[in-house]
């Protein structure tokens, strides 16, 4: 999941218009994770097609900053759902921890959507609709 998300961090930069420079530590971070495919991207949809096929679901449907929302969105729920396999194993161990672990953020994101819901006044949610 760590590599996904990194898709995001980046998808989110670039439509930002501030992807992380040449030579920088954050470029080469990213480019240890992600390839080096997604250099000089101008775009989030060209971004998209340079992630390898195991990232492709990640941004499945983006072609612009607006539709990054419902990614990311997607991204919960599968974090959730992957973290809900971890943890329904029955010994305990490391992977059961990292389940909660994930369990956990997902929760608080969820929260944090909740929040702005109600900060909108429970109307016009858009895209947070999807969470709640």
């Amino acid at each position: 999941m760590a590599t996904s998300a990194a898709v995001l961090i980046i998808a989110r930069s670039i439509a930002a218009g501030a992807p992380p420079a040449a030579g920088t530590p954050a470029a080469g971070h990213a480019r240890a994770v992600l390839g080096k495919g997604w250099v000089g991207a101008p775009s989030v949809e060209q971004l998209r097609r340079t992630l390898a096929p195991r990232l492709d679901w990640v941004l499945e449907g983006a072609s612009s900053a607006e539709d990054l929302w419902r990614c990311e969105v997607r991204w919960w729920s599968r974090l959730e759902a992957e973290s809900l396999v971890l943890t329904a194993r029955a010994l305990p161990g490391p992977g059961a921890v990292v389940g909660v672990a994930g369990l956990l953020s997902s929760d608080g994101w969820q929260v944090r959507a909740a929040l702005e819901i109600a900060a909108r006044g429970g109307r016009d949610a858009g895209v947070l609709d999807d969470v709640a």
